[in-house]
């Protein structure tokens, strides 16, 4: 099916310069039309095909992930220095406050033994695999989908195919290849 012959796209052509709309024409000339059972078998066979050799993969779904506030606290440069009193201690510089996404897995601080500083190290589970970012509105857009398509393939291949898994499996079965799985969908939902 040709994206071509749609209104909708003579419409979208239609915003582009006279200069660009050939090269706009040719990009979807490129583009397939697949529907959703198409697609979740073209990515399966393709993560076969690709991953078929490499041992052990784990496979992580994009999705958007929620936002936390975190504390920063500012590296004290000689700006900042010279304008603290001597009386103020440095540790009472206030952290500002950003967004951040939240960390696919949970971090502890290992002690490695004396005097070896201490490193942070992945455990526990990572996050869900489709998730909404809001509790008020659960919207599963189409990385529903695209998940779907990969659990199947990791229940067919458990010794080879992981779907996010745990930090302890990634070091049990040594997983060393790490895939991100995405679609250029972009619901927007």
């Amino acid at each position: 099916m040709s994206l071509l012959n749609n209104e909708q796209t003579r419409l979208w052509l239609g915003q582009f310069p006279k200069d660009d709309v050939s090269t706009a024409s040719k990009l979807l000339e490129r583009f397939v039309y697949v529907d959703d059972a198409g697609f979740a078998r073209r990515i399966s066979y393709l993560a076969m095909q690709t991953y078929a050799d490499m041992g052990p993969v784990a496979f992580f779904i994009e999705r958007e992930l929620p936002m936390r506030w975190a504390n920063v606290v500012r590296p004290i440069t000689r700006k900042t220095r010279a304008k603290l009193s001597a009386a103020s201690p440095l540790f009472r510089v206030a952290p500002r406050k950003i967004l951040r996404p939240v960390r696919m897995y949970k971090e502890d601080l290992v002690d490695r033994g004396r005097s070896v500083p201490k490193r942070l190290r992945a455990e526990g589970a990572a996050l869900p695999v489709v998730a909404s970012p809001r509790n008020d509105r659960q919207v599963i857009g189409s990385e529903g989908i695209v998940a779907s398509a990969i659990s199947k393939l990791c229940e067919q291949h458990p010794e080879q195919f992981f779907l996010q898994p745990n930090a302890k499996k990634v070091r049990v079965h040594r997983i060393r290849q790490f895939v991100v799985v995405t679609d250029f969908i972009g619901t927007g939902g």
